[in-house]
């Protein structure tokens, strides 16, 4: 059950738009997609952080198009939902490929999963590792 709880959360956060922080920097310009990469951190004042988003970073291809974000969360949501961080990777279409999604410590600890890899394909494939990097389920 708690694993549905965080296949949720990670889902939620992913349909959730955030708009830009006033923090926000460059800090490549040639990424591995050809393109820039963008940070945003946020402070106890922004919307993102009261939602749980300490930095986000986002990475862009040469035509602009996003390729890949991060997500990592503040403490206070990473305990409560398990999760420090989420990485998800989208085509040169803008659709969704797959989501990556790392458990805390305790997490990890009391459920055995390290991290999680949801697939966007016909196929909705879910992947659970433990923390050795070992293919759980």
């Amino acid at each position: 059950m708690r694993n549905i709880a965080y296949v949720v959360a990670v889902l939620l956060l992913v349909a959730s738009g955030y708009a830009i922080a006033a923090s926000e920097r460059t800090i490549d310009s040639s990424n591995e997609f050809g393109g820039i990469t963008k940070e945003s951190v946020y402070s106890m004042g922004d919307g993102q952080y009261k939602e749980g988003t300490l930095k986000s970073v986002r990475f862009f291809d040469s035509n602009g198009i996003l390729r890949k974000r991060e997500e990592y969360y503040t403490d206070d949501y990473a305990k409560e939902k398990g999760v420090e961080k989420l990485f998800i990777y989208i085509d040169s279409n803008g659709k969704l490929v797959k989501m990556e999604g790392y458990s805390t410590d305790t997490y990890t600890k009391e459920k055995g999963i390290a991290k999680m890899v949801i697939y966007s394909d016909s196929n909705k494939k879910t992947e659970m590792y433990d923390q050795n990097g070992n293919l759980i389920q």
